[in-house]
């Protein structure tokens, strides 16, 4: 039996339609190699009535299940999180991708968060440094309420027809990959504990601060334990013993698997790779406390620091 052909599922927002902006040319770019496109015209956008968007959504989509994914703008991306939260128990989705949306309405959270995250295999989010509508700050309740990937851009506004936006490559970069038309190799992180403290890379890049494991691609040939000593050698100059795998998601269209190492010898050192500033702004390595690692408001991927917690509450 061929495997299901991806569906993409296209949700625009308020005051707009499946023709504006930068949503058709989407729909034209993934047509054009094979996606299925499902992308209706919702009723009485200037006056939304929720409800009825689900309603119709649910009409459109028929079956939904991991080779589903969606991507909406503004209110599109509340109305997929809605309709996430409705399907029926046991149901999964692929990715989700918004652009320039709030998790909340009216001020608060009318979402179970729960729900979306459990039915959901991934969640990437955009905004923008100037948007008139999101504020930046939302981009930390799509963290802390979804374990949502975000992405802060610059200078696009609310990613609308007022910015004259009739294209925008990075969503269908995405979708291509969590679709899988464009391959990437799996990739493995890793969590060194020491001391009650865990080691990250912090990264300064174009004024913005965040935290990552340590860790890199899965080269051609490898197995999984080989590519966990060759990365942690090359980035950190550390010699380890392999642990157990803590978690395995589906992170920006690859698979990542995170391994806990307690055992290792010598000092990490920042490598060759982690000292270039040209292109990647400035790394440091960090030893955190379990507290200020379940603190830390950007940690990436978020599911991967939220799994690492739940598996040190155990120690």
């Amino acid at each position: 039996m061929e495997p299901k052909k991806p569906r993409v599922v296209i949700v625009h927002g308020w005051a707009s339609s499946p023709e504006d902006a930068w949503l058709p040319w989407l729909r034209r770019e993934l047509e054009s190699r094979g996606v299925e496109v499902i992308a209706p015209a919702f009723p009485n956008p200037k006056e939304p009535d929720i409800s009825a968007w689900i309603s119709l959504l649910r009409e459109s989509v028929q079956a939904p299940d991991e080779n589903t994914h969606f991507v909406g703008h503004s209110l599109g991306g509340y109305v997929i999180l809605k309709f996430i939260e409705s399907l029926p128990a046991g149901i999964m989705v692929g990715g989700v991708v918004s652009v320039a949306s709030r998790i909340k309405k009216e001020g608060k959270v009318e979402i179970d968060v729960r729900k979306v995250r459990e039915s959901t295999r991934e969640i990437t989010a955009f905004f923008s440094d100037n948007d008139y509508y999101v504020p930046v700050e939302e981009a930390a309740e799509w963290r802390k309420h979804l374990s949502a990937s975000t992405t802060l851009l610059k200078g696009q506004g609310h990613f609308s027809r007022r910015e004259k936006m009739t294209e925008l490559p990075i969503v269908l970069e995405l979708i291509l990959q969590m679709s899988g038309f464009i391959a990437l190799p799996p990739r493995v992180g890793v969590a060194l504990l020491r001391e009650g403290k865990v080691l990250l890379i912090r990264r300064l890049w174009d004024g913005q601060e965040y935290y990552a494991f340590p860790g890199g691609g899965i080269e051609e040939g490898e197995g999984i334990d080989q590519a966990i000593e060759r990365e942690i050698k090359e980035e950190l100059q550390l010699t380890i013993l392999v642990g157990e795998p803590f978690l395995k998601i589906m992170n920006l269209g690859r698979w990542e698997t995170f391994f806990l190492i307690r055992d290792f010898v010598g000092e990490p050192i920042k490598s060759a790779e982690l000292l270039d500033t040209t292109e990647r702004g400035s790394h440091d390595l960090v030893w955190l406390t379990y507290e200020e690692c379940a603190k830390a408001s950007a940690v990436y991927p978020e599911r991967a620091r939220r799994a690492l917690l739940s598996e040190l509450e155990k120690v």
